[in-house]
């Protein structure tokens, strides 16, 4: 016998009781138990005999519940129903993890446990089935409703907040309820469990503060110091109508001599969890590098996601490997370009007041601090291909011929050729996070290039994992949001931390004049530390497409 069993062992309140629970207690994902399969609960059951099952498993997109209602009843209703006869088998206490939805907001008031129940959408409607399968099927049960919760990890409402690239975020007002933070809520249900006197049935658990979803996005984006704005609307269409005042009645938690945390000291804490750095080591060419990253790291699903029948790299004899350097341009080209972005460099920092003239790319940090540096980045964002008089058609050919494919250098999804200019100042951390591009589908048909302009050596080319693209996305550690936090400046991509376990092992590939590095945006690639003494590196990034008309 195990004292605990956690279903849905990767949702987000599952973590929170990885963090908190002791060490007996088991979990299983959903691709290890399916609730709604029986022979698989039977199965686990029989293999752990828990004395307690917390199930954490649950269809949980309410707008998908609509569109897919009977989906949303299999794991929320009859999943439960299969859980609650299997307990009663077992003589195990069931705890279940209900919603504010299961009420419609009509009551004008906060809702206790014995007031009446009336979902409005599918998504309540499948939760209510699932409470009434647990009342049915097992009497030792604990049914714990809760709302709005959010935590340190990765998909939910305080990290939408955090990770979204918009200036500007339209948030509802008009809807009122009870952020809740996972940790609070598994530190509760542990603690129900081990006081072992409060009686079996429903109990309301949240934060013991309401306001607006807008309200609680405003107290995000001040304990988390974010630029975004945030404006208040009494409109954001939904498939799933809401209810408008959702508040949870704690009273019954608190007779039980268990203080309800309040929500500014648990909100303060969660995102002091967030804020703090975990230390990332990784070496390049066998020399150890350390930086710090904020955010949780977690594992992915069971899947390699690179597709080498739909990759352009796929006839490339070093299409294993994942990157070759290969002579995409002449001298003459090379040294008209190297000349031009000179030009372009120039440009951006008179535009941020540098006085100082330019002539060696490779001195631009003589000629910067940090915060002119910040600028002139942000100019050189906008660089197209024409401020460089770079043919990138001229480039897709000759890559295209290359790599046995047809290449275009325009990507439908970005809606414009691209071309980033690449600079790191000696020693620094000008660097994006060691990552994959390729987590949205339309990167299947694309090739990188990383084209050395100036200081580019053996101390600063970018670095790769290489073979990582056939590496499947169980064994890697990585923050979940596509923005990653490096000592304090973010990224617009998830940071790898580990493979297996094992901390990235990254080389510099040997690159000669005229030569560019090709690669797979499936490569783990990037942490391209200058480790030049007293020489900028700069490079050109381009992208191209397989050409499919």
């Amino acid at each position: 016998m195990i004292q605990g069993l956690v279903t849905g062992g990767n949702s987000q309140l599952a973590k929170a009781f990885k963090r908190l629970a002791p060490a007996d207690y088991v979990y299983a994902s959903r691709e290890e138990l399916d609730i709604n399969d029986q022979e698989q609960v039977d199965a686990w059951f029989e293999k752990t005999n828990p004395r307690f099952l917390i199930n954490c498993a649950a269809f949980t997109n309410v707008d998908g519940a609509e569109d897919d209602p009977i989906k949303a009843f299999e794991v929320n209703a009859h999943g439960v129903e299969k859980l609650a006869k299997a307990c009663t088998q077992y003589n195990t206490i069931l705890v279940h993890i209900s919603t504010d939805y299961v009420f419609d907001g009509t009551k004008g008031d906060s809702y206790r446990e014995q007031d009446y129940p009336n979902p409005i959408n599918e998504y309540g409607k499948s939760k209510l089935s699932g409470e009434e399968a647990v009342h049915s099927y097992c009497k030792q049960h604990y049914i714990v409703r809760t709302s709005w919760l959010y935590s340190q990890d990765e998909g939910n409402f305080l990290h939408m907040i955090r990770n979204t690239s918009q200036d500007l975020l339209n948030i509802v007002d008009n809807q009122i309820g009870c952020p809740t933070s996972t940790d609070a809520l598994a530190r509760y249900i542990l603690w129900l469990l081990d006081y072992g006197r409060a009686s079996f049935g429903t109990y309301h658990f949240s934060s013991s503060d309401s306001c607006s979803w807008y309200a609680f996005a405003k107290a995000c984006k001040q304990k988390l110091n974010l630029p975004v704005e945030i404006e208040p609307t009494d409109h954001f269409p939904t498939k799933a109508t809401r209810p408008a005042f959702s508040v949870l009645n704690t009273a019954k938690v608190a007779s039980l001599g268990y203080e309800v945390p309040d929500l500014e000291g648990v909100l303060d804490e969660v995102c002091k969890s967030i804020l703090k750095p975990t230390e990332v080591e990784l070496r390049i060419d066998g020399t150890a590098h350390q930086f710090e990253v904020q955010g949780s790291f977690n594992t992915g699903v069971d899947e390699v996601i690179y597709d080498e029948s739909r990759n352009p790299i796929r006839n490339a004899d070093w299409k294993d490997r994942g990157y070759a350097s290969l002579a995409i341009m002449d001298e003459d080209r090379l040294q008209s370009l190297q000349e031009q972005v000179l030009q372009h460099v120039q440009r951006a920092l008179a535009a941020a007041g540098v006085a100082s003239p330019l002539m060696d790319l490779s001195q631009y940090h003589r000629v910067v601090d940090d915060a002119t540096h910040a600028q002139v980045i942000s100019i050189l964002r906008e660089t197209t291909a024409t401020d460089l008089n770079l043919d990138l058609k001229e480039v897709a050919r000759t890559l295209g011929t290359e790599l046995c494919v047809d290449l275009t250098d325009h990507i439908e999804q970005l809606g414009e050729s691209y071309v980033q200019i690449r600079i790191s100042r000696p020693r620094s951390l000008d660097i994006n996070p060691p990552h994959r591009d390729a987590y949205l589908d339309y990167w299947k048909n694309i090739v990188n290039v990383w084209m050395p302009i100036a200081g580019c050596n053996a101390g600063s080319i970018l670095p790769v994992a290489p073979g990582s693209h056939h590496w499947n996305e169980k064994d890697i550690k990585r923050t979940q949001a596509r923005a990653a936090y490096i000592n304090g400046n973010r990224y617009h991509v998830p940071c790898i931390l580990s493979h297996q376990d094992q901390s990235l092992n990254l080389v510099r590939p040997t690159i000669v004049d005229g030569q560019a590095l090709v690669f797979t945006p499936y490569l783990i690639h990037g942490a391209a530390i200058n480790e030049n003494a007293d020489a900028t590196r700069v490079a050109l990034e381009l992208r191209f497409a397989q050409d499919e008309a």
